[in-house]
């Protein structure tokens, strides 16, 4: 049973915010990272705006990517390889990687004309290229109610009239405007819960330790952070079928 990480958004981060997505990604074995973020992962190991201190753990996770290809057997595990290799789009798959896959047509058991076929159809599209900062957290603008001038008569929905229709005071909170989602945020929150999950055991974590671990790794970032903010995340995740919930435990999906 090998237990992969569910794809990860990659593209696009912030450059802080990407070393914590791949402090965890990067010290996997190939069999357990998605297909399309070893692609990633080996498109920014060739990038010019790739953050300096990630350059020297690419360039040994994409020789590491190399020499475990080679070591897949022949036969049925090195036909699965091919078959999810398939799968991809030519532009999500780097020049350095097709160099890399091309280097196994030259063995007779490796499926050469499938690998051929690869290579042909990934050449007619040109690799996009790894951008950063491209996430933006959404702005919401509130515009102010205009000041009510001296001596201005009460609007007839005014809490006034609501008070006497109503028979009881208007609670105070309940028109408090919510307050704009902030994506980073939430992304930050959303890669802790991965990575932590990603290192538990098979039985993952029960949710308080869960939710605690989060907010003390988050302290420095985000001080303020409330466990119902980790709890909305971590159900947006079960929604997206990336995590798991049972008996009140948090757990990644098995990979048979």
């Amino acid at each position: 049973m090998t237990r992969r990480l569910p794809v990860q958004e990659i593209r696009g981060s912030d450059p802080t915010l990407l070393e914590v997505k791949l402090s965890e990604i990067l010290r996997r074995p190939l069999g357990q990272i998605a297909p399309l973020n070893v692609m990633d992962l080996i498109e920014l190991a060739s990038t010019e705006a790739c953050p300096r201190s990630l350059e020297r753990k690419l360039q040994d996770f994409t020789e590491g990517v190399a020499r475990q290809i080679a070591d897949i057997p022949s036969g049925r595990s090195w036909e699965e390889y091919l078959e999810e290799l398939e799968d991809l789009e030519g532009t999500r798959v780097p020049l350095r990687f097709r160099e890399i896959l091309g280097g196994q047509s030259g063995r007779s058991e490796r499926a050469s004309e499938r690998i051929e076929a690869l290579l042909q159809r990934w050449s007619e599209s040109e690799p996009e290229p790894f951008e950063l900062n491209t996430h933006r957290a959404k702005v919401m603008r509130v515009e102010a109610a205009p000041p009510r001038r001296r001596g201005a008569s009460e609007p007839s929905s005014g809490p006034r009239e609501r008070r006497r229709s109503g028979g009881a005071r208007a609670r105070t909170g309940s028109g408090r405007a919510q307050t704009p989602v902030d994506t980073e945020r939430r992304s930050f929150i959303r890669e802790l819960c991965l990575e932590k999950l990603a290192r538990a055991s098979e039985n993952g974590l029960g949710e308080k330790v869960l939710v605690a671990g989060i907010r003390h790794q988050a302290r420095d970032r985000y001080p303020d952070l409330l466990p119902a903010e980790i709890t909305v995340v971590l159900r947006d995740l079960k929604d997206a079928h990336q995590v798991r919930y049972s008996a009140g435990r948090w757990s990644l999906p098995t990979r048979f």
